[in-house]
């Protein structure tokens, strides 16, 4: 691995390990956001978790998503499009997450929602 480089930026001091170019940053970029796109999915399934638990967390995930999300199309202005469906590709990823949240939210009104278990003393 290369020596880091070591530069200033006014007052602070920068230690940059990597000394990557804007195409290998837009890449590690799309990768983390896919990245998240997986563990939203996977935390959504979790069945060892409240379902509370894992809204919160997929929210959590959609919340650093959106971060990238926003640095690559607005502080970079690089627009990353699908070309099979024209579509942003950071959109595409953020509606499975979006769709998550929606899901999770659906299932914690169903259960708040329904009749208790007969025989508990709470039946409505």
């Amino acid at each position: 691995m290369a020596k880091a480089k070591k530069y200033r930026l006014g007052r602070l001091e920068v230690s940059d390990q990597l000394q990557m170019e804007r195409d290998e940053i837009i890449v590690e970029l799309i990768d983390r956001m896919q990245k998240y796109v997986v563990q939203a999915e996977q935390s959504a399934q979790d069945a060892s978790i409240s379902l509370e638990d894992r809204l919160e967390y997929v929210k959590y995930i959609s919340a650093r998503f959106c971060g990238l999300a926003d640095f690559l199309q607005v502080t970079m202005q690089v627009d990353v499009r699908n070309p099979e469906t024209g579509m942003l590709y950071p959109q595409e990823m953020y509606n499975r997450i979006h769709y998550l949240k929606i899901m999770l939210s659906i299932d914690i009104a169903q259960k708040e929602n329904a009749p208790a278990p007969a025989g508990t003393g709470d039946e409505r």
